[in-house]
């Protein structure tokens, strides 16, 4: 698989550090920050995104942030636009305090912040126990262990189609979803290509042996499967799958491709679904795009 990526992105051109440093800054984004949320953490130098972290995680929020400064540079640069974005890398006790009862070890993007835990998850952990059960292949399931390390560069992809997609006028948040995986997976083949197999491992594995009667089940239904984590791991990882094979054809120009007609599509009527919309999206994108629609299992 390695070896298509490697083809198409022969064939395509592909985006280098070193085109990276020679284009102008992309245009910003013009979100502004709950500052609240940085008091008392310790802020740390970082040359794109703002990195906050509690005391006693300044060496797991340098790591991240290194991996994220680099997938910032190289989103920035592919779609044209600077988000605002900071990095909150949070103990059990702050992230109680700025952000409740929402789980905490789950990496999420809200509002301008991207906030990961500073310790071992025990949430991300049983997620990986669950998804490992679905391949007794050993390499598999490290790689599945792998794969959550990489789901920081899927939370930074949000700032990108929610900070400037008319996302709660698509009415198909699933095509949003899609294209913040397809730009996880351009990071990883452009930027990180030694981690392609684990990127692609989890979605292969459950898209072939996941057989959960999830109750939701179709695209329309996606918004439903939010609340429900295993569900919406189904669906990111059929998505995933897809992911894949549009880059795999298309390198990143089909991310561009994508980012632009979300953009220059944000109505209801122009987003189901439907053989419609499958036809649009072959002629405007890429056919692999268009088999989310033709080829999704549950119509």
């Amino acid at each position: 698989m390695q070896a298509r990526v490697l083809l198409t992105l022969a064939l395509c051109g592909s985006l280098t550090t070193a085109s990276l440093a020679q284009t102008p800054a992309a245009p910003a984004g013009s979100l502004t920050l709950d500052a609240g949320k940085q008091q008392g953490l310790r802020a740390l130098p970082s040359p794109g995104v703002k990195v906050f972290a509690s005391a006693g995680a300044t060496p797991r929020a340098t790591l991240v942030a290194a991996r994220l400064n680099k997938a910032y540079a190289y989103f920035n640069q592919l779609l044209g636009f600077r988000p605002t974005v900071a990095l909150l890398v949070l103990s059990a006790e702050d992230h109680k305090a700025r952000y409740g009862s929402d789980t905490y070890g789950l990496p999420f993007y809200r509002d301008g912040y991207l906030v990961l835990p500073a310790e071992a998850s025990p949430a991300q952990a049983e997620l990986a126990r669950q998804a490992k059960k679905l391949s007794t292949d050993p390499v598999d399931q490290q790689r599945i262990d792998g794969y959550f390390e990489l789901l920081d560069v899927y939370e930074l992809a949000q700032a990108y189609t929610g900070q400037r997609l008319n996302t709660a006028a698509t009415g198909k948040p699933w095509l949003n979803e899609y294209c913040a995986i397809l730009m996880q997976y351009a990071y990883v083949a452009q930027q990180e290509p030694k981690l392609l197999p684990t990127v692609e491992t989890l979605p292969r594995v459950v898209a072939f042996h996941d057989t959960t009667p999830y109750p939701h089940r179709t695209l329309a239904d996606f918004a439903s499967a939010v609340a429900n984590p295993q569900n919406y791991a189904w669906y990111r990882n059929l998505l995933g799958l897809h992911a894949a094979e549009a880059y795999q054809t298309g390198g990143p120009a089909v991310v561009q491709r994508l980012y632009t007609f979300l953009l220059n599509n944000p109505s209801n009527d122009l987003l189901g679904a439907n053989a419609a919309m499958a036809t649009r999206l072959e002629k405007e994108i890429s056919p692999a795009v268009a088999g989310i629609i033709t080829t999704w299992p549950a119509q």
